[in-house]
């Protein structure tokens, strides 16, 4: 019964928050009721340590509401992010080990998920090319491209820079999903690298072969909605994590040789060069990261810089008065808009923009003795993976880290299911290096 309703978890990135509330609750609940046996005897073996270890980051953050100005929005801080204790709790003192085929079906129906998106998305995009239309080639306004049939409108959308044929998506007025770029491609990256772990543990050509079309898929679906740091992270991660699981000194070298002639091959293609380097969002992506760091580093505002460099010397301000213990959890958004109003930023103000750094946002809820604790729990389950050879469990960690920079991803829901989900089950792998029992 667990693992169905773990099942319906792994649908989260689909699911609106009312389901997914109510599939954390079926899980827990029915994980409780069944491995209650699983509580003392773990306390036994376990003592513990990994779930407080990895929880007690989130125990300071939720405790930092008693001394917060805004008390209320504190509180619906804490109860979002109760998950982030819930979810250790289950996998590390309830749960049995969980069997490499469960597993596995898990890892495939989080990637089924993404595929679900990624047909989404384009069908979004195909409809705004049809129906908004676009100026061709003579000058003139085209629309119902359609009516050529199907494969027009892929010719179409073939011939466009990622850039222009995603601006059709329109992502800002989609409801029907939660959709947002960084999400959506630290997803992606995390689909290559669990349909990576599974290539190398499958046996049967067939699932082998569809593990590697997922994994191109994803590839794609990566460089398409660019998100630079994931872009960078794919880039630099699959070969590493490729590499380390290769058995032999031949195969490793064959792989890096075949790696380094396929990259400057395909680098030399004119449809790359327009589809990637003809990307305005990722030139203008790249050129900003570019001048945020000349303008962190040199104390001056560098032009056409983001304007993160205004919330992040906002984000320092704050910090700086309250290092060791922050404002409280939920005093975070009324510290920014009292700074924002004070630099005259309008578009923060409007768009009531937050930290874009969780590690700002962690000193200012709840100061540097958070943060510490936050890094602590990462680097045990770094060491546990280094330990038992779970170089998933790392690159997860490694993952999270790189987005954690540029985006307050355990802030919202969608983020704390993704990091608690993943991290716990890929604790529990780790502690259980001799099978206990099969769930």
């Amino acid at each position: 019964m667990p693992i169905f309703f773990l099942g319906m978890l792994f649908l989260f990135p689909l699911l609106p928050s009312a389901l997914q509330s109510i599939s954390i609750g079926l899980f827990v609940t029915s994980s409780i009721l069944i491995y209650r046996e699983n509580l003392l005897a773990n306390f036994n073996v376990l003592k513990f340590k990994p779930f407080l270890l990895v929880i007690a980051w989130v125990v300071f953050l939720m405790l930092s509401v008693f001394y917060s100005d805004n008390f209320n929005l504190g509180i619906k801080k804490v109860i979002r992010s109760i998950s982030l204790i819930l979810l250790p709790f289950v996998f590390v003192i309830v749960l049995p080990k969980i069997s490499e085929g469960k597993i596995k079906l898990l890892y495939y129906l989080y990637s089924s998920v993404h595929i679900v998106l990624i047909i989404f998305l384009f069908y979004k995009c195909f409809e705004g090319i049809d129906k908004v239309g676009f100026r061709g080639s003579e000058g003139l306004w085209v629309t119902n491209v359609s009516d050529k049939g199907f494969m027009e409108l892929l010719k179409v959308f073939s011939k466009m820079s990622f850039a222009r044929s995603r601006y059709f998506i329109n992502e800002n007025e989609i409801s029907t999903f939660f959709i947002h770029k960084a999400y959506l491609s630290i997803g992606f990256v995390w689909c290559i690298f669990l349909n990576l772990k599974m290539y190398f543990q499958e046996e049967r050509r067939l699932l082998r072969l569809l593990n590697a079309f997922l994994i191109s898929i994803f590839f794609l679906a990566t460089i398409y909605f660019t998100s630079v740091p994931n872009l960078v992270f794919a880039c630099l991660g699959v070969p590493i994590f490729i590499f380390l699981y290769l058995k032999n000194k031949t195969g490793k070298f064959v792989f890096l040789l075949i790696l380094l002639i396929s990259l400057i091959t395909v680098s030399q293609f004119d449809s790359v060069k327009h589809k990637v380097y003809g990307d305005n969002r990722l030139v203008t992506d790249l050129n900003e990261a570019k001048n945020l760091i000349i303008s962190l580093t040199s104390n001056e505002v560098i032009e056409n810089t983001n304007i993160r460099i205004i919330v992040w010397g906002c984000s320092y301000n704050i910090i700086k008065n309250k290092l060791w213990l922050g404002y409280g959890v939920g005093d975070e958004e009324d510290e920014l808009m009292k700074c924002y109003t004070r630099n005259n930023c309008e578009s923060c103000l409007k768009y009531e923009l937050n930290t874009h750094n969780y590690y700002a946002s962690l000193l200012i809820n709840a100061g540097l003795i958070c943060l510490l604790l936050f890094f602590g729990s990462v680097v045990f389950q770094i060491i546990l993976g280094l330990k038992t050879k779970n170089y998933l469990l790392i690159c997860f960690l490694l993952l999270l880290l790189v987005n954690l920079i540029s985006e307050n991803m355990l802030s919202r829901i969608h983020g704390i299911l993704f990091y608690g989900i993943f991290s716990s089950l890929l604790i529990l792998d780790s502690i259980h290096t001799k099978q206990i029992s099969k769930l």
